[in-house]
């Protein structure tokens, strides 16, 4: 069975070798290998080139400069495998990779599988997996458990890990959804295009595995940009609003999305409902200090320093020593326990790992009554901003 592997390539010809030999190292050699310049200024296409003349599952797209959709369109529509996966040009992946998502579907033959893969920052490695179980899903029970792919509402966890170089999709599916995403889409390409599969695949197949791994480089724009046009917002809500087909649960799983990507990314669309929304223990006047220093993390962090009626008494995270958080004046989580402060915000997307951090930081003497962390019952009951939902 063939498999195309879709690679788009900008300006990464000092990664792009890395990637190439771990996708043409494949324990599993039926491979078509798509390789899509897209208006590269540096020596990438040289070097897509010369491998192109080394291995003939090599072939090479050379055009204009029109971001990630569009690359990988011109991609799909010359791939030439029963099944396709993505790879982005500056990572790679394991041996096996390709040898083991291939070898679990063999029984299932399910329209999609997905694995989990590792993220690596400086010297930090961390393997992150779907939040579903490992195991077959078929398309009956996708259609009646939306939270199982989609997202979840009542723990507002991504299910599936939202990104297409963590699957293998047969190729069909993936052609006929990824010609629905505008070629000028920039941010949340890969979400889309991976929920709009789902809810329309013959099965999902999980499992367990990490292959792939994301190199995150602190120089990358692509991946350091927050903060889009509204219009973006709304785009997206529209393409995955088509998924909702009249299904109240859909829908459900469709707003509380939404809501986790404005917390993320623009946080202030939920400024009228609160001094520090959705932490309801801070009012004015409050000294506060911080736990957590993700994207959510950040954007408190924000709010918190341009709010002229709060005061930051200190901010720390779990990994306030890690090379990635480097750029962050974070205190040592020891200060947690000196600083005097009258509200603790926990500022994760995650309510059942905060009230584990809660239970643990009363343990160590911190009042209940100061602790504060996102209840999924409130972002249930706020609605999403009017300029998200108008058409």
């Amino acid at each position: 069975m063939l498999v195309s592997i879709i690679i788009p390539v900008y300006n990464v010809e000092q990664y792009i070798e890395k990637c190439l030999d771990s996708v043409l190292g494949q324990t599993y050699r039926e491979l078509d290998v798509i390789c899509i310049n897209d208006g590269s200024t540096d020596n990438s296409l040289a070097v897509l080139l010369r491998y192109e003349a080394q291995d003939s599952r090599v072939r090479i797209i050379d055009k204009e400069n029109g971001g990630v959709v569009s690359a990988r369109e011109a991609g799909l529509r010359i791939a030439k495998g029963e099944y396709t996966t993505f790879v982005d040009a500056d990572d790679w992946i394991e041996a096996d990779a390709i040898m083991e998502m291939v070898a679990a579907n063999r029984v299932y033959q399910a329209d999609v599988v997905a694995c989990g893969f590792w993220k690596e920052q400086g010297d930090a490695s961390n393997a992150i997996f779907n939040g579903v179980e490992a195991g077959y899903y078929a398309p009956a029970y996708l259609q009646e458990h939306p939270e199982d792919w989609f997202f979840s509402y009542t723990t507002f966890r991504e299910p599936i890990i939202g990104s297409l170089c963590t699957k293998l999709i047969r190729t069909k599916l993936i052609q006929a959804v990824h010609r629905k995403l505008p070629l000028s889409m920039v941010y949340g390409e890969d979400v889309v295009a991976v929920l709009l599969v789902c809810a329309s695949c013959n099965g999902l197949l999980s499992i367990p595995g990490a292959w792939y791994h994301y190199i995150h480089r602190d120089g990358s724009a692509a991946r350091q940009q927050r903060g889009f046009p509204k219009g973006m917002y709304r785009s997206i809500y529209q393409l995955l609003e088509t998924v909702v087909d009249g299904s109240v649960e859909r829908k459900k799983c469709l707003d509380a999305y939404m809501k986790m990507l404005l917390l993320e990314q623009e946080y202030e669309a939920f400024s009228s409902y609160g001094i520090l929304f959705p932490f309801s223990k801070v009012s004015k006047g409050c000294r506060v200090f911080l736990y957590g220093a993700g994207l959510f993390g950040r954007m408190v962090h924000r709010a918190i320093m341009r709010h002229a009626d709060l005061s930051l008494a200190g901010w720390t995270d779990r990994a306030w020593q890690s090379e990635a958080l480097q750029q962050l004046t974070l205190n040592p989580l020891s200060d947690l326990y000196k600083a005097e402060f009258d509200v603790l915000v926990l500022a994760l997307l995650n309510e059942s790992l905060c009230r584990e951090i809660a239970f643990d930081m009363i343990q160590k003497g911190i009042p209940e009554e100061k602790i504060c962390f996102v209840e999924n019952k409130i972002m249930q009951e706020v609605p999403l901003p009017a300029w998200v939902t108008s058409t």
